[in-house]
């Protein structure tokens, strides 16, 4: 529906709405269509395999490589196949410190306990007449 068409309609909500109403709602509307063409490309992989398939026949044409139609069908392939796997990174020191980073709610409450658990341990022994002093 046109703006023009819009505002020709009985309703009054829409012919009192503002300009940046209108601006906004045409922002929405534009949003909404650039999000559903992304959706559709995304899951068109027919359509996405046939041109990756001509770019890369094209690519090893211009740089001489000596790759067959087979061998271009047989990597997009398993592209495809991994395309949505993980793995976890090789472990390292920067891996390790993200780890305890994410779960460091559970290494305070860890440390917490140890805590508590000393300082229980010391009213305890102090109670009973041990003195470290």
């Amino acid at each position: 529906m046109k703006v023009k068409e819009m505002l020709k309609t009985d309703d009054q909500s829409v012919k009192n709405m503002s300009l940046q109403e209108m601006l906004r709602v045409m922002d929405v509307a534009t949003e909404l269509r650039q999000q559903r063409e992304s959706v559709e490309r995304e899951f068109a992989v027919d359509e996405t395999k046939r041109i990756l398939r001509e770019r890369l026949l094209k690519a090893n044409e211009l740089t001489g490589e000596k790759l067959t139609e087979a061998d271009v069908d047989a990597a997009i392939d398993r592209y495809f196949q991994t395309l949505y796997t993980y793995s976890d990174p090789p472990n390292s020191w920067k891996v390790w410190l993200a780890r305890l980073y994410v779960n460091r709610s559970g290494l305070l409450a860890l440390i917490t306990f140890f805590f508590v658990l000393m300082g229980l341990c010391w009213l305890v022994l102090r109670g009973l007449g041990f003195s470290m002093i």
